[in-house]
């Protein structure tokens, strides 16, 4: 392995791109990092610079002439075996991270690239490697390492517009500590947008602590999160710590914030007002140090409304809002998130396990009401039936209820690129066409109920030939 740059200090960074401009424009966005940036017009480039002297991170594209992205990636893995590497690549996502898997791409870029979500993935590279570096010392070591792979995953997958707009939102709120509210349909991956965060942010080496607040019941909410005294209540035999002071210095994630009881509410805000709070049968105020993270798949709003939220810890904790879109809303996602989940949970040493043509259209036309919870639970069972390395459309076990988007449905004369890109464009016409439907053609309002920046939305309705006008009563 190439040695790493110090921790916290910028590293080595090779970008590989047969077009000069992609080289410039990606130098030009990673300038503000320190890293030392080398740029490639090509592979044969890429391999002696490779040769010469180490990198830290490779961003290479996928198709250049005379050597593919894979062949570079697989040649410069033969010289340094643990380098990381960002995939950059216009084309069809579900086929590039099929082909990337046996090469172990580190990450996946879909171009045009934003410079929040390169930026993004290439800090979270270089944290990666000073965790591991870190864990090859002291007592710690094992437990550090395995944390620091455990991270691996913890990113938001896709390529959609959602998603970049997503990326482009976590990148406001990585260095800073405002509180921030999450908000989607239960399964959508709230959690996952609240770790990258953390991982993402200066707190990232402090505790990630997730509570579920619909699991806990009221009787316990306020020694949960704040702790207790002994003898504060029956069944109270010892002191104790609460969730709040184990997450000192780092970062707390209320998931279904909206379930706390009312008494629990102005305890919390009591902490985001003083940074104070009292565990249950103390009278000594004890201090805490932590970044809020809140989600909830309610109308927080609604709640307030009919006096079961306080009005004043809404506005708290809503500081940046990041509303997440169902999956149904994303089907051009579903191939890259298949994909992973099938190499995520793969047998360690089974055969790299592909996803048929049939497999990928049956799992694209569902509605997946249970979001990418529910889409990772399929391809697990998925794995399991699976025969031969791969995953056919039999394999696939859908929720009974659920639109299935049965592939007889479908018209499986057409190539199957065609057939898919049919499918994705009579959804993205009818999901602009009805957000437009639903707020009477006011484009602000159903840009932000996509998730999306107006001026993106503005080019989704001029690609499928939307006017706006037609929508307003």
């Amino acid at each position: 392995m190439p040695p790493a740059a110090n921790a916290g200090a910028p590293g080595r960074i090779l970008v590989v791109d047969d077009e000069p401009a992609i080289c410039h424009i990606v130098k030009e966005m990673l300038s503000p990092s320190g890293a030392a940036i080398t740029t490639c017009p090509g592979p044969r480039e890429a391999l002696a610079a490779l040769a010469a002297e180490p990198f830290d991170l490779l961003i290479v594209d996928y198709h250049m002439p005379q050597m593919t992205g894979m062949e570079v990636i697989a040649e410069a893995r033969r010289l340094y075996p643990e380098l990381r590497v960002i995939l950059m690549s216009a084309m069809d996502p579900s086929r590039i991270v099929t082909d990337s898997s046996p090469t172990g791409a580190y990450d996946f870029l879909a171009k045009p690239v934003t410079a929040q979500e390169l930026r993004l993935r290439v800090q979270r590279a270089f944290r990666e490697m000073d965790l591991l570096r870190d864990a090859a010392t002291g007592p710690r070591a094992r437990a550090r390492e395995r944390t620091a792979l455990k991270r691996k995953d913890d990113l938001f997958i896709g390529s959609s517009l959602a998603v970049r707009s997503i990326f482009e939102q976590i990148a406001v709120v990585t260095h800073n500590d405002i509180p921030v509210l999450v908000t989607g349909e239960s399964g959508t991956g709230k959690e996952l947008v609240a770790r990258t965060i953390h991982h993402l942010s200066q707190r990232f080496e402090q505790p990630f602590v997730a509570v579920n607040c619909s699991a806990i019941p009221d009787t316990l909410m306020e020694a949960e999160l704040f702790g207790h005294t002994r003898g504060a209540f029956t069944g109270a035999t010892t002191d104790r710590d609460g969730l709040f002071a184990a997450s000192h210095g780092g970062t707390i994630f209320l998931d279904e914030i909206g379930e706390l009881s009312l008494g629990a509410q102005v305890k919390l805000l009591r902490v985001l007002e003083r940074g104070e709070f009292r565990r249950v049968g103390e009278t000594q105020d004890r201090t805490v140090d932590v970044r809020l993270i809140s989600a909830t798949n309610r109308d927080l709003e609604g709640a307030v409304k009919e006096a079961r939220f306080r009005e004043d810890l809404y506005y708290r904790i809503n500081v940046f809002a990041i509303r997440l879109p169902p999956l149904r809303e994303r089907r051009e996602d579903i191939p890259m998130l298949a994909n992973h989940f099938a190499r995520r949970h793969a047998p360690p040493d089974g055969p790299a396990l592909r996803i048929d043509r049939e497999a990928l259209l049956r799992l694209i036309a569902h509605d997946w009401p249970g979001n990418v919870r529910e889409l990772e639970n399929v391809m697990r069972q998925a794995i399991a039936l699976a025969e031969g390395g791969v995953i056919r459309a039999k394999d696939i076990r859908l929720l009974a209820g659920a639109r299935a988007g049965s592939v007889a449905d479908l018209d499986l004369d057409l190539p199957f690129r065609a057939l898919k890109e049919k499918v994705l464009a009579d959804l993205e016409r009818d999901y602009v066409a009805g957000l437009l439907r639903r707020h009477e053609g006011n484009v602000s309002a159903a840009a932000r109920a996509a998730g999306l920046h107006r001026k993106n939305f503005w080019s989704l309705m001029q690609k499928n030939g939307i006017d706006p006008e037609s929508f307003k009563k």
